[in-house]
């Protein structure tokens, strides 16, 4: 929204005023453009809003509030002064302390302002306003004027130091005015000839090519460019540089790179067919550094390894081994160094935790002067080595759980020993130098919360006799005597069929534990300290209604409702988070009836087009639906016309409503965020919750005739 007059003398000064309370802000750009008619006046919602608007308008000032969904007034100054260090920024709010101050001060504030009752504030807003904006300028003026005099001298430092190249110059009519020597020399032409002819009368095979275009860029932008490409003209390739000149014209750069730009293409013309030559091979090729990255490999071992060429580039050659046989590995290549060949059996472990056996054969890789190159080798595949397949299960089942879980803590139990392994990352996050910790159950057990210790016992008992997934949340105790949280997972490894070991992961949740005790804290606040004021004003409100009728009390009680609604959504946010706890079968053309029975759909029609049933937590579940319909019923209308329907692997709810914009769509699952005028902006933040919760995915798009629709994907069907 903008407000701005047009019809006061002077430079316009434009300001964007950010505020979530927008009766309120508008209320403030009236009094400030009653103040100057100079003002020009955009308003924002909240910041993310605002730094949409800086990004696509110029702006001379900026007022924010402090309190606003998303990032506060200091946050959202500190990301403007990232890339608007000098635009001037006013906080202008109703939540004042001398905390607020000095962090606003810390940030870079230009001037700090608190909202009070009466006009008097708007004169002094416009005040501080006009001065900040005028500082600005000024400073903006004398940094252009030191901009251009080093522009100048830039330009001459460019002419002396690139003497060599060819050097041509054409004013804003693209009329030759310098030719030096080289250019002369490799147009064949004239300076004589060539001063004051039109450019592209004199080369019109430069016409409609890359040339027309980058020379024209400048011309237009006045930003220099710099390219490398062919000009059938002189028959040559050439690398030019063009930089715009003072007078309105352009200069040209340029050298004739014919000879090495052929050499390159002969170049790569030999690497291809080696390429090919080699990608053709059943067996993998490698080129290994002395320091042990990967230099060039062939097509199979990409194929074979899984991984993509990026990846390949930034790994060692030993990490596409297990971690057992990496010192095997590492072994074989200093043998190779040292005596000029090797032969290896080793296992490739693939991106996908998969384990193949494979032979190697490498030789030391030397240049024409003797000079150490790396090692190059051969790969043969060897999987029909009958005799490894089970330890390839045992190993892939360990890979497999650690790939599943987090960069976390490894440790491993051998059941009935007194013996437990932990890696170097868990000792670290105890406080333990790598391979410090004692390796016994004893030194587990001391480190474990004695209130928390039956229980663990508990878990790892039932898991063996089980062999189900060891998993349980427990306190630990640090190195340094503080005690942390701990959230753990094992499997169980079988030796025939008896248990064996007992391998898992250990996560840190400590931080996570803090933030639920805070959640339930805040949920009570909100529970009690809110709804029970709220409830006491609704009764009183209903009172006063059958006493007297005023469209001002509906107004009041369409706000009690949306206060109502705040605090079971802000309830629903606090107290089920991220919680899936009882997953059954849904049937999804049930659920969806009764959804639609429980909302208040006034006027608007439901069309079912799924048949189906999964695996969810119905209440869950039930909170997303609902939620998308009474989205579509705020949005799309009190007639709207909703509809569900099944994807290959999940459903969809579109309606046939307003529909939502491109560059809203990152933006409607953020919390606080809402289009709708009384909209609260939990709903949809609500379902992507849910939906992350299940380990589903979400999306935005257009609806079949127009309106929203939201796509949910990842779902897992049953036939039962």
């Amino acid at each position: 929204m903008r407000y701005s007059v047009t019809d006061g003398g002077g430079d316009t000064i434009r300001i964007l005023h950010v505020d979530d309370e927008l009766d309120l802000a508008e209320l403030t750009a009236a009094f400030l453009m009653r103040e100057d008619n100079q003002f020009s006046i955009e308003m924002a919602s909240n910041a993310s809003n605002g730094l949409d608007r800086l990004s696509e308008t110029q702006f001379d000032c900026v007022i924010s509030d402090y309190d606003m969904p998303g990032q506060n007034g200091i946050e959202f100054l500190k990301t403007i002064r990232e890339k608007y260090p000098d635009l001037p920024f006013i906080l202008y709010t109703g939540k004042g302390s001398e905390e607020i101050a000095s962090d606003a001060i810390s940030a870079g504030v230009t001037d700090y302002l608190q909202k009070e009752s009466g006009t008097d504030q708007y004169t002094i807003l416009a005040n501080r306003v006009r001065n900040a904006v005028e500082r600005y300028w000024i400073e903006r003026e004398a940094e252009h004027m030191w901009t251009q005099l080093e522009s100048i001298g830039n330009e001459r430092e460019q002419i002396i130091e690139r003497v060599t190249d060819a050097i041509v110059e054409v004013d804003s009519d693209w009329r030759f005015t310098l030719v030096n020597e080289q250019a002369e020399d490799l147009y064949e032409m004239s300076n004589e000839y060539l001063l004051g002819r039109d450019f592209w009368d004199v080369f019109q095979d430069a016409k409609d090519t890359r040339f027309e275009t980058e020379y024209r860029r400048v011309m237009e932008t006045r930003e220099p460019t710099s390219f490398v490409e062919y000009f059938s003209q002189l028959d040559g390739w050439f690398e030019v540089e063009a930089y715009p000149k003072r007078d309105g014209g352009i200069a040209f750069y340029f050298i004739e790179v014919t000879e090495q730009r052929e050499r390159q293409q002969e170049l790569e013309a030999e690497r291809r067919f080696i390429s090919e030559a080699l990608d053709a091979l059943t067996d993998i090729f490698y080129v290994i550094n002395p320091e042990g990255t990967l230099r060039r490999w062939n097509e199979p071992i990409v194929e074979v390894s899984g991984y993509s060429e990026a990846e390949l580039t930034e790994m060692s050659a030993i990490e596409l081994f297990p971690d057992d046989e990496q010192s095997r590995i590492a072994e074989s290549l200093e043998t190779t160094l040292e005596t000029g060949a090797d032969k290896i059996e080793a296992e490739i472990q693939t991106s996908d935790g998969t384990q193949i056996p494979y032979e190697f054969v490498n030789r030391r890789l030397t240049d024409s002067k003797g000079e150490l190159l790396g090692v190059v080798g051969i790969g043969r595949d060897l999987t029909d080595a009958k005799a490894q397949e089970q330890e390839l299960r045992e190993t892939k089942q360990r890979l497999d759980l650690v790939l599943e879980g987090t960069k976390t803590g490894i440790w491993e139990w051998k059941i009935g020993m007194d013996e437990i392994e932990w890696d170097n990352t868990l000792e670290r996050m105890f406080g333990l130098e790598p391979d410090s910790f004692e390796g016994t159950y004893e030194a587990f057990a001391k480190r474990t919360h004695p209130d928390d210790l039956p229980r663990v016992e508990e878990a790892m008992n039932q898991a063996i006799e089980t062999d189900e997934l060891y998993h349980t949340e427990f306190r630990m105790i640090h190195e340094d005597g503080d005690t942390v949280w701990a959230e753990v997972q094992g499997v169980v490894i079988k030796e025939e069929t008896e248990p064996d070991r007992l391998i898992g992961l250990y996560h840190e949740i400590t931080e996570r534990k803090q933030r639920e005790e805070q959640l339930e804290m805040f949920a009570s606040v909100v529970s009690h300290d809110l709804r029970n004021p709220l409830n006491v004003a609704s009764g009183y409100l209903e009172l006063t209604q059958k006493e007297c009728e005023s469209n001002n009390l509906d107004r009041v009680a369409e706000a009690h409702d949306r206060m109502d609604r705040l605090i079971e959504d802000l309830l629903t946010l606090a107290r089920e988070g991220d919680n899936v706890t009882n997953i059954e079968l849904v049937d999804l053309t049930s659920l969806t009836e009764n959804c639609w029975r429980t909302v208040a759909t006034a006027e608007a029609t439901l069309t079912t087009d799924i048949n189906g049933v999964i695996r969810a937590d119905r209440s869950r579940l039930q909170q997303l639906v609902e939620n998308l319909f009474r989205n579509a019923v705020e949005h799309g209308g009190e007639d709207v016309m909703v509809t569900v329907g099944e994807l290959v692997n999940g459903f969809y709810v579109e309606d046939n409503g307003p529909g939502i914009s491109e560059d809203e769509r990152d933006d409607v699952f953020d919390v606080g965020y809402s289009t709708a005028e009384d909209g609260i902006g939990f709903g949809l933040s609500i379902i992507k919750q849910i939906v992350d919760s299940h380990d589903w995915n979400v999306r935005v798009t257009d609806g079949t005739d127009g309106g929203a629709r939201f796509e949910i994907t990842g779902v897992e069907f049953t036939a039962e």
